[in-house]
């Protein structure tokens, strides 16, 4: 069965996208870090991920580098919602990481985000 990672330090938001997920059928895990994204992908790898770029003073391009350099998690795509995005990383640059999306968190609905991640992704319902 696929699923989602949402990567996300805001405890309340990272949970209000985990219940829209689920509820649109989709299997999520929740996570606060990079290090805690990278032990539930060695466990499992995710069909998408859905990311915030600013997580506790760091960012999760780190993360997005580190998966980029595996064959078995190059090819997982990211969707960024942030509100904070980077005007200098071109379109090319977020391609290169495996960003197939940028949502912007102040305008996101929950029908944006179900969207976002059904396109990307192949999912099973849950039953």
């Amino acid at each position: 069965m696929s699923y989602a990672l949402i990567v996300e330090d805001d405890r309340w938001l990272g949970e209000s996208y985990q219940k829209t997920l689920e509820r649109a059928g989709v299997r999520t895990a929740l996570v606060q870090s990079g290090y805690e994204a990278m032990d539930v992908i060695d466990a499992e790898v995710p069909s998408v991920i859905v990311a915030d770029i600013m997580l506790d003073g760091h960012t999760t391009f780190t993360l997005f580098h580190e998966l980029q350099s595996y064959d078995d998690t190059k090819d997982i795509p990211i969707i960024i919602c942030s509100g904070v995005v980077d005007r200098s990383l071109t379109e090319e640059k977020l391609k290169s990481y495996g960003v197939v999306e940028v949502l912007d968190k102040a305008t996101v609905t929950n029908e944006i985000l179900v969207d976002a991640v059904k396109e990307h992704g192949e999912f099973a319902t849950h039953e």
